[in-house]
């Protein structure tokens, strides 16, 4: 028997070390040999050795690699070893205890054993190949390159690691077209164009059957080769992918695997996300010839990543976005016929991103633009856009095409750090935050107008607790965010009793530490500016001294409640009888905000800018005028072109819906 424990450790070894710097710069090298057996009990293989291999410490190497496929490189050197070894059992035990649940040992066991029945026959020689594929197939995976590049890098990689160590040529090309194609069943239709798959071999095919298996059989949670997934990636190497190839339609895979990778889907789900999708491209026709020229052996995606991340978009949504990559692929055809084959590249990896906060502006702004976009996309209003737009924007999305490599970049890390900004800014802008007084002096009343926002009422009570206030005056009878306020009230925890939202704010302020007897209510008003004037006559009526007062309202409607206070007490403020401060209890975060919530924080911002008009002097004079920054300006158009995209979008959608109606009826 041998001895696997003893290669394991060797093979991890060769995984850690080798980096492409290193490899072709490094003059040292070592003479040991190291055996790679993967025989098995009933056939035994002759072993492979490798030599002179390069000879660096582990340490400076690690720095070389991507960190998280040292751990992968194990796992799919340790899943290869046992099933070589017939232990099913064992192989098994390496899923989670929540993926066990869903797994029929018995059924797991039978489809590992038709692989092996198909392993066992493979020639000697396509098992040699698939071993050291296997070890190597992600060494082209280095700090400085894409880890969608990897394939291409690592194919070039082992040939010279291969040639160093004295194997022959043929050898090493088939080691090295297995790595080439060693992702294509699992990503099938993103990154590889399918000519150079119908050449491989027979037996080159079986190989990446298997690597496919041993590759995903270590993804970052652990363990995800349920059977289901098995099944699939044999069926694709069987049947499946020959069929569409041969039918000129392997643009259907494109799209289904764009939608449903095979790592990720579940099972029978993404043939019917693909039946949708091709349902909506035919009733819209695009289903084109050179629509379909292109997705079969033109364009190479590798955006499948983004795909993942923006996960749950709408079919329709989705296939204006392959529209879009479409388009902008012909017309970048147009102006360089030259170009045979064109990568579609996003300028961020999402894949590297491993923090999901960290993904979120751009997958906000992703879903944002898409919806915003009109339905009816069509190569002649792509055209004009990019043209209008000096070829560096297609509605509203950011490209440009690098002629070195051929790559249309959606430079997606530039449009998310542009939204983000823009939406932080106008946040900052509208919720503003003043420096509030001290305890030592601390304010004579906070004016807390009616919103729905638990968070505003809780920080005012804070602020209180620390003694930066003395009383608190709650102001609004009942409107249109009254219900809101009392279901997230309800939501939070609160027993509430209240009429009013000055009521309801109060039982708040209560339950969260502030005396009764300091609490002032004004349960009359039911908008802003009703706000200010009723306060400051019960504040007048009562006597309550106010020559100090914090301004709270919900954080985008600051500032408009703080000018709306400004115009009511003028007088009191240019004589200097009052100073006032304006003070959001947050400032909404544009990266870590849910997609729900921005969308939300979006419509209030239109909302709140066409409110300083409506309101200001030249409007109905309820408020001063607001005094805006040109960088504000210029954020809140760019929002407003989105928002004008989504108008028309919807107008359509309603004239759409319209005309199905009256055809029912007819």
């Amino acid at each position: 028997m041998i001895n696997f424990k003893k290669a394991y450790r060797s093979l991890k070894v060769i995984c850690l070390i080798i980096s492409i710097e290193v490899l072709f710069n490094c003059n040292a090298y070592s003479k040991y040999g190291l055996r790679l057996p993967l025989g098995d009990s009933d056939d035994t293989l002759g072993r492979v050795k490798l030599t002179e291999l390069i000879q660096v410490s582990e340490r400076h190497l690690r720095d070389e690699i991507v960190k998280r496929k040292h751990a992968h490189i194990q796992k799919v050197i340790s899943f290869m070893e046992r099933f070589v070894a017939h232990d099913f059992d064992r192989l098994y035990e390496t899923f989670d205890s929540e993926i066990k649940t869903s797994v029929d040992k018995g059924e797991y066991k039978k489809l590992l054993e038709e692989l092996f029945f198909i392993y066992k026959n493979l020639s000697p020689k396509a098992k040699e190949v698939l071993k050291v594929a296997t070890v190597f197939h992600d060494i082209g995976a280095i700090k400085t390159s894409r880890d969608w590049t990897h394939n291409e890098i690592g194919a070039k990689r082992v040939k010279d690691i291969l040639k160093r160590s004295g194997y022959a040529e043929e050898f090493i090309e088939k080691v090295s077209k297995v790595i080439l194609y060693h992702g294509f069943y699992a990503n099938m239709g993103v990154d590889y164009l399918p000519e150079g798959f119908s050449g491989l071999t027979e037996d080159e095919k079986e190989i990446l059957l298997f690597l496919g298996i041993f590759d995903g059989s270590a993804r970052a949670r652990g363990n995800r080769l349920v059977p289901w997934k098995i099944k699939k990636l044999k069926g694709l190497k069987d049947t499946e992918i020959e069929g569409f190839l041969k039918k000129r339609d392997f643009y259907k895979y494109r799209f289904q695997n764009l939608l449903s990778p095979v790592v990720f889907t579940e099972p029978d789900q993404s043939s019917k996300d693909l039946e949708e999708v091709i349902k909506i491209l035919n009733n819209r026709g695009y289903l084109t010839d050179s629509f379909i020229d292109l997705w079969n052996s033109h364009i190479r995606v590798y955006v499948f990543a983004l795909f993942q991340a923006i996960g749950k978009v709408s079919y329709e949504d989705f296939v204006k976005l392959i529209k879009i990559i479409s388009d902008t692929a012909l017309v970048f055809k147009e102006l360089y016929p030259e170009l045979d084959e064109l990568i579609i590249d996003t300028d961020l990896d999402f894949m590297g991103i491993e923090d999901d906060k960290k993904r979120e502006p751009y997958i906000n702004y992703m879903k944002t633009i898409l919806a915003s976009m009109p339905d009816d996309i069509n190569i002649d209003l792509i055209r004009a856009d990019l043209r209008e737009n000096n070829y560096t924007k297609v509605l509203g999305l950011p490209v440009h095409l690098e002629l070195d490599g051929n790559r249309i970049i959606i430079d997606l890390e530039a449009l998310g750090r542009q939204c983000n900004l823009y939406y932080q800014k106008i946040f900052v802008f509208l919720a503003e935050q003043e420096e509030l007084p001290t305890p030592a002096n601390p304010a004579d009343i906070l004016l807390l107008f009616g919103n729905d926002d638990i968070r505003t009422i809780e920080e005012a009570a804070k602020i209180y607790r620390e003694g930066r206030v003395k009383n608190i005056v709650v102001s609004g009878f009942k409107g249109s965010l009254t219900d809101d306020l009392i279901r997230h009230a309800q939501e939070a925890g609160y027993v509430l009793d209240g009429a009013s939202e000055a009521a309801i704010m109060k039982q708040i302020l209560i339950a969260k530490g502030v005396s009764a007897d300091e609490i002032i209510m004004e349960d009359k008003s039911t908008n802003t500016p009703d706000n200010v004037d009723k306060t400051k006559a019960l504040l007048e009526a009562m006597g309550i001294e106010h020559k100090t007062m914090i301004l709270m309202q919900k954080p985008l409607q600051q500032r408009r409640a703080r000018l709306t206070f400004e115009r009511t007490f003028e007088r009191e403020i240019a004589t200097n009888e009052i100073k006032f401060i304006s003070y959001a209890a947050y400032v909404p975060d544009a990266v870590s905000i849910s997609s729900e919530q921005l969308t939300s924080n979006i419509q209030l911002v239109i909302a709140e800018f066409r409110k300083f008009e409506e309101y200001g002097p030249r409007g109905k004079n309820h408020m001063k005028a607001a005094i805006i920054p040109e960088e504000i300006k210029e954020a809140y158009a760019y929002l407003s072109e989105i928002e004008a995209l989504q108008s028309s979008k919807e107008t359509i959608d309603e004239q759409r819906q319209a005309e199905k109606v009256t055809a029912s009826q007819l």
